[in-house]
């Protein structure tokens, strides 16, 4: 098998694994007051990415979403995620609880990726806590 093929196949089976650890992580991670049924929550995680489908990785959007190269291009599902992690239990870094700003063209490139610094810490301790091992975490294909 060619080598950009065989990245290509654990690429895509990363990506499904990212999706739904992120799931099962919001479900055990969502706190009593969550009051969203099971539609509403996966509709939370689809924003997370730019996919119809949980069970879609298209490996011809590898680099974009959260793995996308450039901060401006990460934001929109950075922003997801932390509206994503808000019902979660835990002590969350500030910027996660704080409200979006009116518009993601306020957003700086200092101030998105602090906010990626924390959601990321956030994220990987919140799933080690809760399942006891390292996360999976977006990766991009060369």
């Amino acid at each position: 098998m060619p080598v950009d093929e065989a990245q290509k196949i654990l690429w895509e089976l990363t990506e499904l694994n990212f999706h739904f650890k992120i799931l099962a992580l919001d479900r055990c991670a969502s706190g009593p007051s969550s009051h969203q049924d099971e539609h509403e929550q996966q509709a939370m995680v689809l924003r997370c990415f730019d996919v119809p489908s949980l069970i879609i990785a298209d490996t011809q959007q590898a680099n974009f979403g959260l793995q996308a190269h450039g901060w401006q291009e990460r934001l929109p599902f950075l922003l997801a995620l932390r509206a994503l992690m808000r019902d979660w239990e835990g002590l969350k870094p500030t910027p996660l609880s704080l409200p979006d700003l009116a518009s993601p063209s306020i957003y700086t490139e200092a101030d998105a990726l602090q906010l990626e610094g924390h959601i990321t810490h956030f994220y990987t301790q919140a799933f080690y806590r809760l399942f006891g091992h390292a996360a999976v975490v977006p990766t991009r294909l060369p």
